[in-house]
This record gives structure tokens, C-alpha cells and sequence, in this order.
């Protein structure tokens, strides 16, 4: 678990009391709990991570049709802040891989 993921509502609403961030140096899941049980944000949510999650890796998003699609971030004082859309997302989590870079010759 990322324990110094923060988050909270660009647009719409975040009623989460907690952000849940976990990675196996592979993958990263983030989800929105209240009580222990998920919580369903709305609208747009702003992700902080600390920025070495990302350390010679690119950020990709999966959807639930297993579409890959890179993800663009803001880096500010040591962490990258990502914009999450919920609108018209069915599922209160996210899942996202973590890309190794090529390593230059």
C-alpha cells in the first residue's frame, strides 16, 4: 500500500474518507473507501503520488475493456498528481500498469 496517496475532488464529489493506492511494481489499483466498504466518487478527482512510483516507468490506464491508454500527470514538489475522470465510470476503482521504460545504450 502507497501510504502517502492523497485525493480529493476536482469537480463532482469525493465522500471517501480514505484513498487506497497498492502496487505490486507492476500494477496499481486506487480505490475510494468510507467505513472500510468502496465508495463511488463523481466527476473528476485529483490523485497524489509520490513522484518515485514512476521512476524509469510510464503510467498507463486500463479500462474495464482492457484498453491501455497512457496517462498524463502534473509533477509538484515530489509527487505526480494525477486528474481521474469518474463521470461515467461504473466502478469505484481504477487500475493502471506500470510501464517499464526502454533503458538507453
Amino acid at each position: 500500500m502507497i501510504e502517502a496517496a492523497t485525493a480529493w475532488a476536482n469537480s463532482g464529489s469525493l465522500s471517501a474518507e480514505d484513498v487506497t493506492a497498492r502496487t505490486n511494481g507492476e500494477y496499481l489499483s486506487v480505490a475510494f473507501e468510507t467505513a472500510g466498504s468502496l465508495t463511488q466518487p463523481t466527476g473528476r478527482v485529483r490523485l497524489a503520488l509520490p513522484a518515485g512510483l514512476l521512476e524509469g516507468k510510464t503510467l498507463v490506464r486500463i479500462a474495464p475493456d482492457g484498453t491501455q491508454t497512457e496517462m498524463p500527470f502534473e509533477t509538484e514538489r515530489g509527487t505526480i498528481i494525477l486528474t481521474l475522470d469518474f463521470a461515467n465510470s461504473e466502478l469505484p476503482v481504477m487500475l493502471f500498469r506500470l510501464v517499464p521504460q526502454p533503458t538507453a545504450l
